[in-house]
């Protein structure tokens, strides 16, 4: 049987900061378009300390991998 739901494609945002790309941000994000993902480019948000950092439908992810972030996704 069908759901009536419509699951909406998560929205992923990866900050591409200085910090965060020198941590693997931009990494993270071409790792999850290569599984079919959408992300957005983001901007710093001071977190420097817990880069990379990321954003899974508004939830904050530090620290962030790929797995992580697919993980916030299910």
């Amino acid at each position: 049987m069908k759901s009536d739901k419509c699951e909406q494609a998560p929205r992923i945002e990866v900050c591409h900061g200085p910090k965060c790309s020198d941590f693997g941000g931009r990494v993270i994000s071409e790792e999850l378009h290569a599984l079919g993902f959408t992300t957005f480019d983001g901007d710093c948000r001071s977190l420097c300390p817990h880069a990379p950092v990321a954003l899974v439908n508004d939830r904050l992810i530090t620290k962030a991998t790929t797995g992580k972030i697919v993980e916030q996704t299910s």
